[in-house]
């Protein structure tokens, strides 16, 4: 069912939160423009990855006016039409963050931080793919109309472009979301009010050795082997790390595999190698690197809900176990009170029953006296030892409060109740 937005619990923000998301967007911007291969055409596009993150941290209140406004300032960096066609073309990159979030509150439950598989699939359909998708297809209609583009190639360029930003936000967003996410909600910088269990990643020695061998390897192969020809090694070893670790190494290693595959030989290569580079029909390798990678972390993701699961199946075991042991002990706490109790009534009892005998065979009506005054005794021993009995079932459920007992006195008491009761 989908989750009104109207019934999220919002938390008041510091003032400067209204200010630092243009910042960063056109921050991003500027990196991005480095990325730049044409005329309003870039292989990394930071402000959509950007404004995904602050959209869920922050809401659109904050970050809608702001992505719109520096798709607009930034327009420049990207040779794009006259300035007038600018607040167009900020229309797509805008509706693409809304759309997002708007999908993710109503469909994936708003639960942005990926703790279970049902939050990852819904976040990457109607977090990212279908709104990819929505941005690419507007933009180049922006700019088919606008005479920016050719419509001859224009189903393939949606293609290449939605699957090109379809990793590129899957690389940034994810790990992003998934551990920053917490700290944020500690220090109180989330719009909504959640509350998230800090992530315990805790590793063995070997278990680190292993990973830093894993990205040596890695890094060895983004060196000697071209990417294009070979780029599904990368996620053979994605895969690996998922099964093997879970989650979170599953996303890691697919970040590190995006930063040595696309960011940092981008930021090597000049200009002209960029253009090259796009010549090249990169679509399959997009579609398989995207697949690779969500294969990845869908699979991660339940190896570590398996492993959640499991850790509380075990930890509901070992609490079964403890009430056991607790109701076994009490059983026995039980059946020593019966026992002790049983006892401690019947010795009342009979000496009520051995004054009795005694009266039937005495005339006296001074021995009677006697004996009533004795079984009436016995009958108010009788009756303040089940006034003790509540006293104690009451006191089973008090914390233990220590007191002195006169020894003496529990003695003489003890031996008045067994006078009459017969017994040798």
């Amino acid at each position: 069912m989908p989750t009104p937005i109207s019934t999220l619990k919002t938390t008041p923000l510091p003032w400067w939160s209204w200010l630092v998301p243009i910042l960063i967007l056109h921050l991003g911007s500027e990196v991005s423009s480095i990325f730049k291969y044409a005329p309003g055409a870039a292989l990394y596009y930071l402000p959509t990855s950007i404004g995904l993150i602050l959209i869920n941290w922050w809401g659109p209140k904050r970050i809608v006016p702001a992505m719109y406004i520096n798709a607009i300032i930034s327009a420049h960096l990207w040779d794009v039409g006259p300035w007038y066609y600018w607040p167009l073309f900020a229309l797509p990159e805008t509706i693409f963050i809304y759309t997002s979030w708007y999908l993710v509150r109503h469909y994936g439950n708003g639960k942005y931080w990926l703790r279970d598989n049902n939050t990852l699939t819904y976040f990457l359909v109607f977090g990212i793919l279908i709104p990819v998708v929505l941005e690419i297809l507007l933009l180049e209609i922006v700019y088919v109309s606008t005479g920016e583009r050719a419509v001859d190639a224009l189903l393939f360029t949606i293609i290449r472009s939605s699957l090109g930003e379809f990793i590129s936000n899957f690389g940034l967003t994810l790990p992003v979301l998934y551990f920053f996410t917490p700290v944020m909600s500690r220090k109180m910088l989330l719009i909504e009010s959640i509350d998230i269990s800090p992530l315990k990643l805790f590793l063995t020695k070997r278990q680190i050795k292993e990973i830093a061998a894993i990205a040596l390897v890695l890094l060895t192969l983004s060196l000697t082997i071209p990417f294009e020809k070979y780029w599904y090694v990368y996620g053979i070893f994605s895969l690996a790390m998922a099964i093997r670790y879970g989650f979170s190494q599953a996303i890691l290693t697919n970040t590190y595999i995006f930063l040595l595959t696309y960011i940092i030989p981008l930021t090597q290569n000049n200009q002209n190698s960029k253009v090259e580079t796009m010549e090249l029909d990169f679509t399959n390798i997009y579609l398989g690197t995207s697949l690779l990678y969500v294969f990845s972390a869908i699979i991660g993701r339940v190896i570590s809900d398996v492993t959640l699961a499991e850790k509380k199946i075990i930890s509901q075991v070992r609490q079964l176990e403890i009430a056991n042991d607790e109701l076994e002990t009490s059983n026995k706490e039980l059946d020593r009170f019966a026992y002790s109790v049983s006892h401690d009534l019947s010795a009342p009892l009979k000496s009520i029953l051995g004054l009795i005998n005694i009266s039937k065979i005495t005339e006296s009506k001074d021995d009677f006296r006697l004996y009533f005054d004795k079984i009436e005794l016995s009958v108010k021993k009788l009756e303040s030892f089940i006034y003790e009995i509540l006293d104690f079932s009451r006191n089973k459920r008090k914390e233990l409060e220590l007191e002195s007992v006169n020894i003496k006195d529990l003695f003489l008491d003890l031996l008045e109740s067994l006078k009459h009761t017969g017994g040798g």
